[in-house]
Protein backbone atom coordinates (compact mmCIF):
# COMPACT_ATOMS: atom_id res chain seq x y z
CA UNK A 1 0.00 0.00 0.00
CA UNK A 2 1.44 3.46 -0.87
CA UNK A 3 1.11 6.01 2.66
CA UNK A 4 0.02 9.37 1.60
CA UNK A 5 -0.95 12.42 3.90
CA UNK A 6 -3.23 11.12 6.97
CA UNK A 7 -2.45 7.33 5.36
CA UNK A 8 -1.18 4.53 6.94
CA UNK A 9 -0.27 0.65 5.79
CA UNK A 10 -2.93 -1.24 7.67
CA UNK A 11 -6.48 -0.48 6.49
CA UNK A 12 -9.80 -2.48 6.10
CA UNK A 13 -9.85 -2.36 1.68
CA UNK A 14 -6.60 -4.38 0.68
CA UNK A 15 -7.41 -4.39 -3.42
CA UNK A 16 -7.63 -0.84 -4.39
CA UNK A 17 -3.88 -0.76 -5.73
CA UNK A 18 -4.57 -3.91 -7.84
CA UNK A 19 -7.81 -1.77 -9.21
CA UNK A 20 -6.54 1.25 -10.10
CA UNK A 21 -3.95 1.30 -12.92
CA UNK A 22 -2.41 4.43 -11.62
CA UNK A 23 -1.70 3.39 -8.37
CA UNK A 24 -3.68 4.09 -5.17
CA UNK A 25 -2.68 6.79 -2.44
CA UNK A 26 -4.63 6.13 1.42
CA UNK A 27 -6.17 10.04 2.82
CA UNK A 28 -8.12 10.31 6.20
CA UNK A 29 -8.68 13.99 6.79
CA UNK A 30 -9.37 13.36 10.49
CA UNK A 31 -6.26 11.25 11.12
CA UNK A 32 -4.26 14.05 8.85
CA UNK A 33 -5.58 17.08 10.95
CA UNK A 34 -4.55 15.36 13.85
CA UNK A 35 -0.94 14.29 12.57
CA UNK A 36 0.46 17.14 10.82
CA UNK A 37 0.30 19.96 14.02
CA UNK A 38 2.25 17.69 16.01
CA UNK A 39 4.75 16.90 13.27
CA UNK A 40 5.27 21.34 13.40
CA UNK A 41 5.30 20.99 17.13
CA UNK A 42 8.42 18.37 16.84
CA UNK A 43 10.45 20.36 13.85
CA UNK A 44 9.68 23.74 16.24
CA UNK A 45 11.49 22.11 19.01
CA UNK A 46 14.25 20.90 17.39
CA UNK A 47 14.97 23.52 14.98
CA UNK A 48 13.87 27.01 16.34
CA UNK A 49 11.44 29.37 15.26
CA UNK A 50 13.67 31.03 12.66
CA UNK A 51 13.73 28.03 10.37
CA UNK A 52 10.94 28.27 7.53
CA UNK A 53 8.76 25.82 7.08
CA UNK A 54 6.01 25.25 4.23
CA UNK A 55 3.74 22.70 4.05
CA UNK A 56 1.23 21.40 1.16
CA UNK A 57 -2.10 20.02 1.85
CA UNK A 58 -2.60 18.73 -1.78
CA UNK A 59 -6.22 20.11 -2.33
CA UNK A 60 -6.94 17.13 0.19
CA UNK A 61 -9.33 19.14 2.76
CA UNK A 62 -12.82 20.69 2.94
CA UNK A 63 -12.51 24.34 3.50
CA UNK A 64 -13.60 24.11 7.23
CA UNK A 65 -11.17 21.57 7.59
CA UNK A 66 -8.86 23.53 5.98
CA UNK A 67 -9.21 26.37 8.40
CA UNK A 68 -9.02 24.14 11.26
CA UNK A 69 -5.78 23.34 10.32
CA UNK A 70 -4.43 26.79 9.33
CA UNK A 71 -5.67 27.90 12.74
CA UNK A 72 -3.90 24.98 14.64
CA UNK A 73 -0.25 25.34 12.72
CA UNK A 74 -0.07 29.28 13.45
CA UNK A 75 2.18 28.62 16.95
CA UNK A 76 4.65 27.29 14.67
CA UNK A 77 5.14 30.00 11.91
CA UNK A 78 4.69 28.79 8.44
CA UNK A 79 6.41 30.46 5.83
CA UNK A 80 2.99 29.29 4.07
CA UNK A 81 0.04 26.80 3.65
CA UNK A 82 0.27 25.77 0.54
CA UNK A 83 -3.36 24.05 -1.57
CA UNK A 84 -5.34 24.48 1.32
CA UNK A 85 -8.38 24.04 -1.02
CA UNK A 86 -8.62 23.18 -4.65
CA UNK A 87 -8.80 26.24 -6.50
CA UNK A 88 -12.26 26.52 -7.55
CA UNK A 89 -13.02 27.07 -3.82
CA UNK A 90 -12.89 30.81 -3.92
CA UNK A 91 -15.54 31.31 -1.24
CA UNK A 92 -13.86 28.22 1.15
CA UNK A 93 -10.62 30.12 0.38
CA UNK A 94 -11.95 33.54 1.83
CA UNK A 95 -13.58 31.66 4.86
CA UNK A 96 -9.96 30.23 5.45
CA UNK A 97 -8.59 33.47 5.14
CA UNK A 98 -10.86 34.85 7.71
CA UNK A 99 -9.97 32.18 10.28
CA UNK A 100 -6.28 32.34 10.53
CA UNK A 101 -3.29 34.42 10.00
CA UNK A 102 -0.73 31.47 8.33
CA UNK A 103 0.08 32.73 4.97
CA UNK A 104 -1.40 30.73 2.05
CA UNK A 105 -0.39 29.95 -1.24
CA UNK A 106 -2.19 28.32 -4.29
CA UNK A 107 -1.40 28.56 -8.39
CA UNK A 108 0.54 25.56 -9.53
CA UNK A 109 -2.11 24.50 -11.68
CA UNK A 110 -3.51 28.13 -13.02
CA UNK A 111 -2.86 28.73 -16.88
CA UNK A 112 -4.31 31.97 -17.08
CA UNK A 113 -4.93 35.58 -15.17
CA UNK A 114 -8.37 35.26 -15.10
CA UNK A 115 -8.18 32.84 -12.75
CA UNK A 116 -5.91 34.51 -10.69
CA UNK A 117 -6.42 38.34 -10.28
CA UNK A 118 -9.52 37.94 -7.75
CA UNK A 119 -7.27 36.51 -5.30
CA UNK A 120 -5.33 39.19 -5.52
CA UNK A 121 -8.15 41.61 -5.21
CA UNK A 122 -9.73 39.91 -2.35
CA UNK A 123 -6.59 39.95 -1.05
CA UNK A 124 -7.09 35.83 -0.32
CA UNK A 125 -3.17 34.84 -0.51
CA UNK A 126 0.40 35.82 0.35
CA UNK A 127 2.27 33.70 -2.63
CA UNK A 128 1.59 32.89 -5.87
CA UNK A 129 2.40 29.07 -7.04
CA UNK A 130 2.46 29.87 -10.86
CA UNK A 131 5.36 28.34 -13.04
CA UNK A 132 5.79 30.66 -16.31
CA UNK A 133 5.91 27.42 -18.76
CA UNK A 134 1.91 27.04 -17.47
CA UNK A 135 0.38 30.64 -17.94
CA UNK A 136 1.91 31.67 -21.13
CA UNK A 137 5.58 32.42 -20.57
CA UNK A 138 8.09 34.81 -19.07
CA UNK A 139 6.21 37.73 -20.48
CA UNK A 140 2.64 37.03 -19.23
CA UNK A 141 4.01 36.09 -15.85
CA UNK A 142 6.00 38.94 -15.61
CA UNK A 143 2.91 41.05 -16.23
CA UNK A 144 1.13 38.63 -13.64
CA UNK A 145 3.91 39.07 -10.99
CA UNK A 146 3.28 43.44 -11.75
CA UNK A 147 -0.25 43.26 -11.28
CA UNK A 148 0.71 41.13 -7.70
CA UNK A 149 2.87 43.31 -6.22
CA UNK A 150 0.81 46.18 -5.13
CA UNK A 151 -1.57 43.93 -3.44
CA UNK A 152 1.44 42.40 -1.53
CA UNK A 153 1.51 39.12 -3.26
CA UNK A 154 5.32 37.61 -3.43
CA UNK A 155 6.16 34.59 -5.99
CA UNK A 156 6.73 31.19 -5.40
CA UNK A 157 6.76 29.69 -8.45
CA UNK A 158 6.00 25.96 -9.07
CA UNK A 159 9.56 23.43 -9.56
CA UNK A 160 7.78 20.63 -9.50
CA UNK A 161 10.42 17.89 -11.50
CA UNK A 162 7.63 17.71 -14.21
CA UNK A 163 8.17 20.75 -14.97
CA UNK A 164 12.12 20.14 -16.90
CA UNK A 165 15.19 22.05 -16.28
CA UNK A 166 14.23 24.57 -18.92
CA UNK A 167 11.49 25.50 -17.09
CA UNK A 168 13.30 25.87 -13.92
CA UNK A 169 15.88 28.15 -15.60
CA UNK A 170 13.04 30.22 -16.85
CA UNK A 171 11.70 30.79 -13.66
CA UNK A 172 15.13 31.66 -11.93
CA UNK A 173 15.51 34.34 -14.51
CA UNK A 174 12.28 35.95 -13.91
CA UNK A 175 12.39 35.54 -10.43
CA UNK A 176 16.15 37.55 -10.56
CA UNK A 177 14.40 40.59 -12.22
CA UNK A 178 10.66 41.01 -10.04
CA UNK A 179 10.76 43.36 -7.00
CA UNK A 180 7.57 40.43 -5.60
CA UNK A 181 10.23 37.73 -5.46
CA UNK A 182 9.48 35.09 -2.51
CA UNK A 183 10.84 32.12 -2.69
CA UNK A 184 11.82 29.51 -5.48
CA UNK A 185 10.43 25.90 -5.67
CA UNK A 186 13.59 23.63 -6.43
CA UNK A 187 14.02 19.94 -7.64
CA UNK A 188 17.71 19.18 -8.16
CA UNK A 189 17.89 17.69 -11.58
CA UNK A 190 21.37 17.21 -11.82
CA UNK A 191 21.83 14.41 -9.09
CA UNK A 192 21.23 11.74 -12.19
CA UNK A 193 23.88 12.00 -15.08
CA UNK A 194 21.39 11.88 -17.59
CA UNK A 195 20.38 15.21 -16.86
CA UNK A 196 23.67 16.44 -16.95
CA UNK A 197 24.13 14.81 -20.18
CA UNK A 198 20.34 16.07 -21.72
CA UNK A 199 20.78 19.84 -20.21
CA UNK A 200 24.65 20.63 -19.89
CA UNK A 201 23.96 23.88 -18.44
CA UNK A 202 21.96 24.39 -15.56
CA UNK A 203 20.89 27.08 -12.94
CA UNK A 204 22.53 25.42 -9.69
CA UNK A 205 21.85 26.38 -6.26
CA UNK A 206 24.54 26.96 -3.85
CA UNK A 207 24.65 27.75 0.14
CA UNK A 208 20.51 27.92 -0.27
CA UNK A 209 20.49 30.18 -3.22
CA UNK A 210 19.57 30.19 -6.91
CA UNK A 211 21.81 30.76 -9.48
CA UNK A 212 21.05 30.80 -13.22
CA UNK A 213 23.72 30.39 -15.98
CA UNK A 214 24.72 33.53 -17.72
CA UNK A 215 24.82 32.05 -20.86
CA UNK A 216 22.82 33.83 -23.82
CA UNK A 217 19.26 33.42 -23.76
CA UNK A 218 17.90 31.02 -20.92
CA UNK A 219 21.42 30.10 -20.47
CA UNK A 220 20.88 26.61 -20.89
CA UNK A 221 21.23 23.65 -23.82
CA UNK A 222 19.66 20.81 -24.86
CA UNK A 223 21.02 17.66 -26.35
CA UNK A 224 18.39 16.83 -29.07
CA UNK A 225 20.40 14.12 -30.25
CA UNK A 226 20.54 12.65 -27.14
CA UNK A 227 16.90 13.01 -26.17
CA UNK A 228 16.27 10.69 -28.76
CA UNK A 229 16.97 7.81 -26.74
CA UNK A 230 14.27 8.47 -24.25
CA UNK A 231 11.17 8.39 -25.65
CA UNK A 232 8.01 9.99 -23.68
CA UNK A 233 6.30 7.61 -21.29
CA UNK A 234 3.28 9.36 -19.57
CA UNK A 235 2.93 9.37 -16.08
CA UNK A 236 -0.38 9.53 -13.72
CA UNK A 237 -0.62 10.90 -10.51
CA UNK A 238 -2.59 8.16 -8.27
CA UNK A 239 -6.12 7.73 -7.38
CA UNK A 240 -6.78 8.62 -4.01
CA UNK A 241 -9.19 6.62 -1.52
CA UNK A 242 -10.36 6.64 1.86
CA UNK A 243 -9.35 4.31 4.61
CA UNK A 244 -12.58 2.17 3.89
CA UNK A 245 -11.41 2.53 -0.14
CA UNK A 246 -14.05 4.78 -1.01
CA UNK A 247 -12.78 7.57 -3.40
CA UNK A 248 -11.83 10.82 -1.81
CA UNK A 249 -11.71 14.60 -3.43
CA UNK A 250 -12.97 17.53 -3.17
Amino acid sequence: MVKGYGGSGKFKFETAEQESPVGTTYFEPVRYLIEVPKVFEYLRSELGMEVELLHDVHEQLSPIEAAQLAKRLEPYRLFFLEDPVSPEQKDGLAFIRSQTTTPLAIGEIFCDREQIIPLFVNRLIDYLRISPLNVGGITEARKIMAIAEPFGVKSAFHGAADLGPISQAAAVHLQMAIPNFGVQEWTDFYSLQVFCELFPTPCKVCDGYAYPNEEPGLGIDFNEELSKRFPYSPVYMPQIRRADGTVHGY
